[in-house]
């Protein structure tokens, strides 16, 4: 399955938030998800249990808490390699790695060691 028409615009502009630093990206046991107005969009990824194939999933979730629509694109699609940065780099924001290297890198710049010395 490819990326459906309707979401072609959602998945570009989201691809884009995560590298600029403007999307409120949230971690939960099994997924990623950004809100707005009362829709969350949530992204997971795994390896698909009969086929074993790596796959990127989206659910549309409406107000009430429920799924709306959901979605998703396995490895031998080819706009899986775009999904799937998009899931890794919203990932990588909703644990706070980003802020947490520019903070490290705050931290060693002005040392003279790095690390814990060898005893």
């Amino acid at each position: 399955m490819s990326i459906p028409n309707d979401y072609r615009e959602i998945v570009k502009a989201l691809s884009v938030k995560p590298e600029e630093g403007n999307a409120g990206w949230r971690k939960d046991k099994y997924t990623i998800s950004v809100t707005v107005n009362n829709t969350k969009l949530a992204l997971w990824a795994d390896n698909d249990e009969k086929s074993d194939l790596p796959f990127v999933a989206f659910g549309l979730y409406g107000p009430n808490g429920m799924v709306m629509d959901t979605w998703y694109l396995d490895e031998s699609d080819s706009d899986y390699a775009h999904v799937f940065q998009l899931y890794q780099s919203a990932h990588r924001h909703a644990q706070g790695v980003p802020a947490r290297l520019k903070q490290f890198a705050g931290l060693i710049s002005d040392l003279k060691f790095i690390g814990s010395p060898s005893q």
